[in-house]
Formats: C-alpha cells, sequence, structure tokens
C-alpha cells in the first residue's frame, strides 16, 4: 500500500514540474523574439549647429563704400558683421554695394562648418578714369554700350555708367578676389587680377591688355563737303564690329584734337569686335587700323585733302568743278571704292586715312569744254 500511494505522488508532482517547465520555456521565447525586434531599431541621437559666415575688408582699409552681405534668402547684413544661425555646407552669399547711382552686385559660395566661423576676406578696387590720354569712352565722351566689371569669363558684377566714367580712383568698392575686365566705350576695357586682401586702383588708360589707335584730327582750311553721307562735319562716326548695322558712336574731331580708341584683351583677335571709322562725306566706313596688344598706341594721323577751284591760265581765271577720291596702291591701281557717293564741288575739303589717293577733278571751260585733272596724293602715318 504504501509503495503505490508513494508512485501516485511521485506522478503527481512530475506532472507539475513539466508544466512548470513549459510556461518556462514559453516566457523565454517570448522574451527573445522581444530581443530580435529591437536589434533591428535604429534611433539617431544628433545635434543642429549652424555655422556662421563673416565677409571682411582687408586689415586697415578705410574710406571704403558700404556694402552689405546677404546668404540665400536671410536679411542683408552690413560688410564685416558675423551672420550666425547659417546652415552647414556649401551655402550662396551676395555681396552688394551702392551709392544709389552705381552698384556692385556679386554672387559667390561659401562651405559653412558646424559651429565655425567661415571668414572671406575682400579685396577693394578703385577705379581711375582720369589723368590719362583722352580715351573714348572716358571723361567727357560717350559711355555708350558697355560698361561695367565683369568677372572673366562670367559676368558678376557691374557698375553703371556715372559721370561718363570721370573716377580719379579715390571712390573704393569692395569686391571678391578673381579676375576681372573693367569695360567701357564700344569695346574696350582693362583685364586685371586681384587677390583677397589686396587693394589695387585699376588706371583704364593703361596699355598693356589692350589695342589702342591713337587718332589726330586734321587741320582743315577749306570747308567739309556738303553731304548726307556719314557724321556731321569735323565729327567721326565709330562702329564696333566693322558694320553700320553694329553698336556705333559719334565723336567730336575738331581740328588737331586727339583721342585714344581701344579694344579689349578678349576682343583683340575677335574680328567681330574690331573698329571701323567713318568721316563727313564718306560713302561707307573703312576698317581702322589698330595697334598690337599691349605694344601701345599705333598712331593715326588724319590727312586732309582740301581741293581749291581750278585755276588756268597762271591763274588769270579760276573755274568751279567737282571731284572724287579713290585709294590706290604704289602703282596707282585703285584698292577700293570712290570715297564719296557723289562727285563734291572744289573749294571744299574732305579727312582721309593715312595713305595714297587718286583725286580726279573735271571742269568746264568757255574754250574747250569740259576737261580733267588727275592728281596723286600720299598721306603720310
Amino acid at each position: 500500500m504504501r509503495r503505490v500511494i508513494t508512485l501516485t505522488a511521485l506522478s503527481t508532482l512530475t506532472a507539475l514540474l513539466t508544466s512548470l517547465a513549459a510556461v518556462a520555456c514559453s516566457a523565454d521565447a517570448a522574451d527573445e523574439s522581444a530581443s530580435s525586434d529591437e536589434a533591428y531599431r535604429v534611433k539617431p541621437d544628433g545635434s543642429d549647429v549652424p555655422g556662421t559666415l563673416n565677409v571682411v575688408l582687408p586689415d586697415g582699409v578705410t574710406g571704403v563704400r558700404p556694402a552689405t552681405v546677404q546668404v540665400d534668402l536671410s536679411a542683408a547684413t552690413p560688410l564685416g558683421t558675423p551672420i550666425t544661425q547659417v546652415a552647414i555646407g556649401t551655402r550662396t552669399f551676395r555681396l552688394e554695394s551702392t551709392d544709389g547711382v552705381t552698384t556692385v552686385k556679386q554672387t559667390r559660395t561659401a562651405d559653412i562648418v558646424s559651429g565655425q566661423t567661415t571668414t572671406i576676406k575682400a579685396a577693394v578696387l578703385g577705379v581711375k578714369a582720369t589723368g590719362g590720354p583722352r580715351t573714348f569712352g572716358l571723361g567727357d565722351l560717350p559711355c555708350t554700350y558697355t560698361h561695367g566689371l565683369l568677372q572673366s569669363p562670367n559676368q558678376t558684377g557691374r557698375y553703371e555708367c556715372y559721370s561718363n566714367l570721370k573716377d580719379d580712383g579715390s571712390t573704393l568698392v569692395p569686391i571678391i578676389e578673381g579676375q576681372y575686365v573693367y569695360t567701357f566705350g564700344l569695346a574696350d576695357g582693362v583685364t586685371f587680377k586681384i587677390a583677397p586682401g589686396e587693394t589695387k586702383i585699376v588706371a583704364l588708360t593703361d596699355y598693356s591688355s589692350r589695342k589702342v589707335a591713337h587718332l589726330k584730327a586734321p587741320a582743315r582750311e577749306l570747308p567739309d563737303v556738303t553731304s548726307n553721307s556719314g557724321p556731321p562735319a569735323k565729327q567721326w562716326r565709330i562702329y564696333s564690329g566693322g558694320t553700320v548695322n553694329t553698336p556705333n558712336a559719334i565723336i567730336d574731331a575738331a581740328d588737331g584734337s586727339e583721342l585714344d580708341i581701344g579694344l579689349m584683351a578678349e576682343y583683340a583677335n575677335n574680328n567681330r569686335h574690331n573698329y571701323s571709322i567713318q568721316a563727313h562725306g564718306w560713302h561707307n566706313d573703312v576698317a581702322l587700323p589698330m595697334g598690337q596688344l599691349g605694344a601701345g598706341p599705333l598712331n593715326v594721323t588724319f590727312g586732309r585733302l582740301d581741293v581749291d577751284d581750278v585755276s588756268v591760265n597762271g591763274g588769270a581765271q579760276t573755274y568751279r568743278g567737282k571731284y572724287n577720291v579713290v585709294p590706290v596702291d604704289a602703282n596707282n591701281r585703285a584698292i577700293g571704292e570712290k570715297l564719296m557717293f557723289d562727285d563734291a564741288p572744289t573749294g571744299t575739303g574732305i579727312d582721309v586715312l593715312p595713305g595714297r589717293y587718286q583725286v580726279t577733278i573735271t571742269y568746264n571751260t568757255s574754250e574747250s569744254g569740259l576737261k580733267s585733272d588727275i592728281q596723286y596724293v600720299d598721306i603720310p602715318w
């Protein structure tokens, strides 16, 4: 009896223990399943600390025109004032300086680092348009078509034409380092480089990066021909490109007046931007000779063909005639068309470039009728 009872109790105990073990295993499996889910869950723990941008002037420079800096779409901040809370990465900023008449705007990029200040040192530019030879596009002459500060090869800023560029270099403007060309006139300009922190005064009459012709008007004794061709008397029309469909400007050419006209380096070897010139009475414009790049001006002294009335029989009697002019070579062969569309009356004159010319005069006499006289004239350089 005791054995039977004992066996029954052990069987019950064994079943209880088995049941408890099953429950424990089930709980362990649930914990393992939860741990497996947690292993694939990513919980980033970062920080957002913007950077600072500060665009500053060169050390010790004063008298610079005020400017502002703007990052992306933020408010403009005075130059030299740190701009905080700038998003990290490559950011675009704009440097702008204006006095209400002339404006320089430049756009650049800066690398902004979290928690750090990125400092960019600007340069300072002055433009000297006075003190050199009388130059087309400067001083009292028309500013005309191109005038401004251009980043080479991409435009990044511009001066507007002010006071026909009479600045003496005292206007100092902050700009960003780089290679630039300052353009003026029709196709003239000076190329230069400027480094961070540098102050540079650029003389616009400098010859080192330009082709230049130095023009001189002739002395005129007789009145100019009466003609509807070309500009008014004692004036020249300059074309940029060599055809009447290109930009042009009329400039004064009083007796003995002198003028430099230049071609910027970017255009020096580009035939589309060579100059041509037309004087009063000329039927067409002709190519204007230019000096070599950086070699200084080529002197182009205009001549004058003043044609008197025809004197016959030792000057006892004169006749009013007509004349025309044709450029010829050393062998007196025509190398171009007539200078004037219609014959001009004697007792007048016309400006001509250096070269050799055939002047044909026709006139009527009471005794012999229509006669002609041909003369050849050399106009020296």
